[in-house]
């Protein structure tokens, strides 16, 4: 049946948001095991053979790196003599000089071979393609010399089916970074995960508008979105200023952002594709899609220090065995002695104290300024969920107006 077809029939199936800002129907990364050439319906192993079961497999042909020949040439011997079941199996079992190891490191990278060994062990995977290769084209020698194998002893013994199966290759494994950087560049968009799904619950506590939510907001609106710079087009002024249109992404789609001379020369340093930051600016309609003329940019590192409202401290007395006075003195003198930063703009300190079974808050005149530093010290003594940033930074109306350049040409 064609993926056509199939999309046309299957009016309930689950609609997915695509890492590309797209909306499309259930597509599954690449597999080694499950993918065709193409793009092709894949039914599971407990689901009925009709329109609304199912998924789209990725076509393995799509891969950036991986020839035509060569995706063949996998899928025939897997249809022919069943699934791969390691990186060594693979590469014995394809034909000689069909896949090369470009074209294996392209698949593993986008994780084809996940089902496999793991996602945590694609570099260790990298790690093994020099000796995984040999040993396949060592294998394939012998056999053609009607020899044992690569583990087998003299001559004409037949290779066992459950000989030991080699190690991957020690090697530390990527972090999700460097991963999804990767799948991103032999797939052209991320697969599995995005990179702002780790920070999903900074950009709802300190992100006051969404993607979604701008065409709503009123012209000259100041908010703050939180998201990913998708692209970045440097514009050059009639005066020779640099000024720049930059895609932003965040979880729930994309815009248009405009940065004008003063604010590009100002944030040029943050200004670079796949950054995660946070945009404040105010909202334009001026040009149909609601865009966003941007004033500040925060690197979403940055964000408790600069987009916090208040921070909350909880001291759970019930855990402390009696020690929750001396606590309470080390808090004090922490927050006397390094709650500030120079330069910073304070928010105010909330004191809850958690005693049998209740929760008191305490009025605190303390303002602290919650840096990377402060935060590590703070949670050294309270715990992780002792310490939480707040934001909630409202949305303003009449931000300061900009004066939009000519463009040149």
């Amino acid at each position: 049946q064609k993926v056509e077809d199939w999309i046309k029939y299957k009016d309930d199936c689950r609609k997915t948001r695509f890492f590309d800002g797209s909306v499309g129907v259930d597509v599954q990364p690449p597999d080694v095991n499950l993918s065709d050439e193409d793009f092709t319906v894949v039914i599971g192993p407990h689901e009925d053979a009709i329109a609304v079961n199912g998924h789209v497999r990725f076509g393995m042909k799509a891969i950036k790196g991986a020839g035509k020949k060569a995706i063949e040439a996998i899928v025939f011997e897997r249809k022919a003599n069943g699934p791969y079941k390691s990186l060594y199996d693979f590469c014995e079992r394809v034909p000689p000089g069909t896949v090369n190891k470009a074209t294996i490191e392209a698949l593993i990278v986008c994780g084809a071979f996940d089902s496999v060994h793991s996602q945590e062990q694609r570099a260790a995977m990298v790690g093994t393609i020099e000796s995984a290769v040999a040993a396949g084209q060592s294998l394939a020698k012998d056999r053609a010399a009607g020899q044992g194998g690569l583990f087998g002893g003299g001559e004409a013994t037949p290779v066992a089916d459950d000989r030991p199966e080699p190690a991957l290759a020690r090697a530390r494994e990527w972090d999700e970074g460097t991963m999804l950087a990767k799948e991103k560049e032999v797939l052209g968009f991320y697969v599995s995960s995005h990179p702002l799904d780790r920070f999903a619950d900074r950009m709802r506590e300190f992100g006051n508008t969404s993607s979604v939510d701008l065409s709503g907001r009123t012209q000259d609106q100041r908010v703050i979105v939180g998201g990913m710079i998708k692209s970045i087009r440097p514009i050059t002024t009639k005066k020779g200023d640099r000024m720049a249109i930059v895609t932003f992404e965040d979880l729930a789609g994309s815009f248009d952002a405009v940065l004008f001379p003063r604010t590009y020369s100002e944030h040029a340093q943050h200004m670079t594709t796949d950054a995660i930051v946070f945009l404040i600016g105010d909202v334009d309609h001026s040009r149909g899609d609601p865009q966003l003329k941007v004033e500040n940019v925060i690197p979403v590192e940055r964000a408790d220090a600069d987009l916090s409202t208040r921070v909350e401290l909880t001291l759970d007395a019930t855990r402390l065995n009696g020690h929750a006075e001396s606590t309470l003195l080390q808090l004090s003198g922490l927050v006397r002695s390094r709650g500030v930063a120079i330069g910073a703009t304070p928010v105010p300190l909330e004191l809850v104290i958690r005693k049998d079974a209740s929760d008191v808050i305490l009025e605190s005149r303390l303002k602290v300024t919650p840096t990377a530093d402060l935060l590590a010290d703070l949670r050294t003594v309270l715990g992780p969920e002792g310490v939480r940033v707040r934001g909630g930074k409202p949305v303003e109306q009449g931000g300061r107006k900009q004066f939009r350049p000519r463009v040149a040409g």
